[in-house]
């Protein structure tokens, strides 16, 4: 039964990512588009996987047994996911509201004018009434991903290192690096994918 409801909710949150990501101007059109929002369902439904894919790592990389590799990165996934990424954003968003860059729309007449515009609006972009914007959400998501890579990384260091404090810190960076790179690069198909889809 508890795993029936945990397949439904895990179905919701992925549909609803979807649904936000390819019609922001249905859901999100007067208010602009938090991309925590967006971002979080499909973050949150990715966990299981990523969760084995940096087990794996961690094991291979500190010699950690199955076990204490898998409860390593859960604990480390779970505090960087719903603490460090929603943390990091907020930090964003008031850098971008602190600076004015959420204003309105910028040019974007240049590729320098287009990636200005990724950079300066990602965390919450302003509300896309144009179908010619819709392009930033799945630009958005990928300079996102940057912040979120850091302070995951940092994050699951903290926590690995806590749960293993015999275990050499050093090699805890570096196998925490690595888990996340390549977790991250798989985060970052989505956005991709999406943009080539749909744009």
């Amino acid at each position: 039964m508890s795993h029936c409801r945990g397949s439904k909710n895990l179905l919701k949150a992925v549909s609803l990512s979807g649904l936000l990501c390819l019609m922001p101007r249905v859901a999100l059109a007067d208010a602009g588009v938090p991309m925590l929002i967006v971002m979080m369902p499909t973050m949150a439904a990715s966990l299981l996987p990523i969760i084995l894919i940096e087990a794996y790592i961690l094991k291979s990389r500190l010699n950690l047994t199955t076990k204490s590799a898998i409860s390593s990165s859960a604990l480390a996934n779970i505090f960087s996911t719903f603490v460090g990424v929603p943390f990091t954003w907020l930090v964003l968003v008031i850098a971008e509201h602190s600076s004015g860059s959420n204003s309105g729309f910028y040019k974007v007449d240049t590729l320098s004018d287009i990636f200005s515009v990724a950079i300066l609006q990602a965390p919450w972009l302003p509300p896309l009434q144009d179908s010619s914007h819709f392009w930033m959400v799945p630009i958005a998501m990928l300079v996102l991903l940057v912040p979120f890579f850091f302070i995951s990384w940092y994050a699951e260091y903290r926590v690995i290192r806590k749960i293993n404090p015999a275990l050499d810190p050093a090699a805890i960076k570096a196998a925490a690096r690595t888990a996340n790179l390549v977790t991250y690069a798989l985060l970052a198909l989505y956005p991709v994918w999406l943009y080539t889809v749909k744009y």
